[in-house]
């Protein structure tokens, strides 16, 4: 990715678009207004901010984290899909496929026990044990 802004720039312009105060963007993620008067002139150490902070604007801002940060992106943040049936669908194939696996396991386990109890040399084992047909 390329960098087109540099971050203050775009700070500017989201607070802008957004509608609010430098202010009111400090409030909104708990940043003191000194911070934040530094990141929009780009001054003393504030020209890169850490990802922590800029996820905490981007998010008060609704704009991607990317191009907050000055890059070539689209300013909306990805968004989750919102028609989620292709992912209800998978889920639920996989909710199917773990109960045909629990069947099978129980399946097995009784093939195992029965196999067991019949078997004289074991008998006693299982006697000993306390382990009997569930």
């Amino acid at each position: 990715m390329k960098k087109v802004s540099s971050f203050a720039e775009r700070l500017t312009e989201a607070i802008k678009l957004g509608g609010i105060r430098p202010i009111d963007l400090a409030r909104l993620t708990g940043f003191n207004k000194g911070l934040i008067s530094g990141y929009l002139k780009g001054t003393h150490g504030n020209t890169n901010p850490r990802n922590d902070k800029v996820f905490k604007m981007a998010n008060a801002l609704n704009v991607s984290e990317h191009w907050l940060m000055g890059y070539d992106v689209p300013m909306e943040p990805n968004k989750p899909q919102s028609d989620t049936s292709e992912f209800m669908e998978l889920i639920k194939s996989q909710m199917d496929m773990l109960k045909s696996q629990q069947e099978t396991i129980k399946s097995q386990q009784e093939t195992i026990r029965e196999f067991l109890i019949n078997d004289k040399k074991t008998k006693r084992s299982l006697d000993t044990y306390n382990i009997h047909k569930a």
